[in-house]
C-alpha cells in the first residue's frame, strides 16, 4: 500500500491563521470560560456563510499570472506527494473558497468513480478516512484538485486587518455559536493582543461533535476574509 500523501496545503494560510481557533495555542485559557452576550437562537445557528463583518477588510489582490504560477508550483509538489510521474496538464475549471471548492472536488471524484469521498465538516479539506489508497485514486485526486482549486490568495501572508477580522468573527459568531450549542470555551485575548500574536491565544474546544463544528466553523467565510464582500 502506498504512503498516503499529506492533505493539500493550499489553504494553509487559513489553517495557520486559525490554528488558535482549532486547537492551537491556548495561552489565554487560564482565564476561565468566556461568556459572550446572551444570544437568542434556535437549535440551528444562523448560516455561517452569511456572516458579515462590521468593518470589511480591503480586497486582497493577486494577479492572474501570480495565481497561475502558484497553482503550477503547488500541483508539481502535490504530484510528487502522490507519487505521480509526468502528470497531465489539467485545465483549470475555477478558483474558489474552501466551502465551494472541496465539495466540487468531492463531486469530481465521485464522477471519477470514487463516490465515498467526504468533505470535513470544518471545511479544512477532504476527510482522510474517506480517501481510497490506490494509483487510480491518486490520479483522480490530482485531476480534480487541478480543476477545482482553492483561490491562491489564501496563500498570501495575512494582513493585520485580516487578523482583526478573524477576532471579530471569533467573538461575534464563533464563540456565541458554540455557547448557543452548550459548548463552553476559553476567554479570548483582546483584539490587539490577538493581532500582535498573529492569531494565537484561543483554542477551539476539543471533542466538539461534527454537527456543531459544521455550524460553528473555525474558519472565517472566504468572501469576508479576502475582502470580496
Amino acid at each position: 500500500m502506498m504512503n498516503r500523501p499529506s492533505m493539500p496545503i493550499l489553504h494553509l494560510l487559513v489553517v495557520l491563521l486559525l490554528v488558535a481557533l482549532m486547537g492551537g495555542c491556548s495561552a489565554s485559557s487560564a482565564g476561565g470560560s468566556y461568556e459572550p452576550p446572551a444570544v437568542t437562537t434556535t437549535p440551528t445557528y444562523p448560516d455561517w456563510n452569511k456572516w458579515t463583518p462590521v468593518t470589511p477588510v480591503p480586497q486582497v489582490q493577486m494577479t492572474e499570472s501570480d495565481k497561475n504560477s502558484y497553482r503550477i508550483d503547488y500541483l508539481s509538489h502535490f504530484a510528487e506527494q502522490l507519487g505521480l510521474v509526468n502528470p497531465p496538464v489539467v485545465p483549470l475549471v475555477t478558483y474558489g473558497y474552501p466551502d465551494v471548492i472541496y465539495p466540487d472536488q468531492a463531486a469530481c471524484l465521485a464522477a471519477a468513480g470514487f463516490p465515498g469521498v467526504r468533505v470535513m465538516p470544518t471545511l479544512r479539506g477532504l476527510d482522510r478516512a474517506s480517501l481510497p489508497s490506490s494509483e487510480a485514486f491518486s490520479e483522480a485526486w490530482y485531476d480534480c484538485t487541478a480543476k477545482y482549486f482553492i483561490d491562491p490568495r489564501f496563500s498570501l501572508p495575512p494582513t493585520d486587518a485580516q487578523l482583526g477580522l478573524i477576532w471579530d468573527y471569533m467573538t461575534t459568531f464563533l464563540i456565541p455559536c458554540l455557547t448557543a450549542h452548550g459548548v463552553a470555551s476559553a476567554t479570548p485575548p483582546q483584539r490587539e493582543e490577538f493581532v500582535k500574536s498573529q492569531g494565537n491565544g484561543w483554542s477551539y474546544p476539543e471533542a466538539t461533535s461534527d454537527d456543531i463544528q459544521a455550524q460553528c466553523r473555525g474558519i472565517v467565510p472566504g468572501g469576508p476574509f479576502l475582502g470580496d464582500r
